[in-house]
């Protein structure tokens, strides 16, 4: 090789070395932050709470007391993610001194007026989210569903819950006019949202508009967790037909039908004996002043009535 070409080598050879040296120079990220080191990532524990509007927990690296589990499973979240308005997401107290009793098929059994319902709607499996379901077989009369004598489906009174399920009771004595805080406490807590300013129905509203503001909405009753008011898949999942004795039966019957309201349910293991019985109210609003009552005439059959009648009602949980 001559000499020039070599001169030529050693320069193009420098300048692409200073060529690759510039782009990795240039395409390399600025090192230092732009601030402070901060959280970027949620935890379990967030995402559950974000789903059902719980309070996250804050940890230091030294622990005041004794390690407990702090976190949440995925099963957990599956559950009120998924499964939240079938009444999921109810986690018993470890600190208070009420609402300590966990509700679980067991503790379900071991309560008197209360049944379990492995195939919760009757399909012959035990598999569906709908499945597994614990149900009071005694009803109560409420003078309401919301604690008003107006027609505001979306007021509910101020209450409070005390003791533990199944023995539950609400406070003060007055709550226990209406069918949303009975079913509530049962349980022992109270997990329906409080009144906030929305301390008074609105008699004022009339028809279809939208002045009816109260805590209780779709979405509220929807994600209701622990011991509430069942929604018309639940109770079509345990009424049934045998004597028309409105109790809990075993050996119903899978082929009676009664009235213009279409067939029962097809199951024959057990039911509660509902079909041809009274009005319940359900945990679903109709309308802006009107919630949704079963049992009258049919399982299948259902319609609504207005928040301010005494409707007979019981309640359910799923663990």
């Amino acid at each position: 090789m001559s000499k020039n070409k070599q001169v030529l080598a050693i320069v193009l050879s420098v300048a692409a070395s200073a060529f690759l040296t510039y782009q990795l120079f240039v395409r390399a990220g600025d090192l230092n932050p732009s601030s402070a080191p901060g959280d970027t990532m949620h935890s379990l524990e967030d995402i559950y709470c974000k789903i059902t509007n719980c309070a996250t927990s804050t940890y230091g690296l030294d622990s005041p007391a004794a390690p407990t589990s702090t976190m949440y499973t995925l099963a957990d979240i599956y559950d009120v993610a998924f499964g939240n308005y079938y009444g999921k997401g109810w986690v018993a107290s470890t600190t208070d001194d009420q609402a300590t009793t966990s509700l679980t098929q067991a503790n379900c059994e071991a309560a008197a007026d209360w049944e379990w319902f492995e195939d919760g709607n009757g399909d012959g499996d035990t598999d569906d989210p709908e499945d597994g379901i614990c149900v009071k077989t005694t009803t109560r009369i409420p003078e309401n569903w919301g604690g008003t004598e107006t027609s505001d489906n979306s007021y509910i009174m101020a209450y409070d819950c005390t003791g533990s399920f199944p023995n539950g009771t609400t406070t003060p004595a007055a709550a226990n006019t209406c069918a949303l805080c009975v079913a509530d406490c049962y349980d022992g807590r109270k997990d329906l949202p409080d009144q906030g300013s929305y301390t008074a129905p609105d008699t004022s509203c009339f028809g279809y508009e939208s002045c009816y503001e109260g805590p209780i909405t779709d979405e509220v009753l929807k994600n209701w967790p622990g011991t509430r008011l069942p929604t018309f898949s639940d109770f079509y999942g345990y009424c049934g037909w045998k004597d028309s004795g409105s109790n809990y039966e075993t050996g119903c019957s899978a082929n009676k039908t009664l009235g213009n309201y279409g067939q029962m349910m097809g199951r024959t293991d057990e039911c509660l004996d509902l079909s041809n019985s009274s009005w319940e109210w359900l945990s679903e609003r109709i309308y802006v002043s009107s919630a949704r009552v079963a049992g009258f005439g049919a399982c299948s059959y259902s319609g609504y009535g207005y928040v301010r009648y005494g409707v007979g009602f019981r309640a359910v949980f799923r663990p």
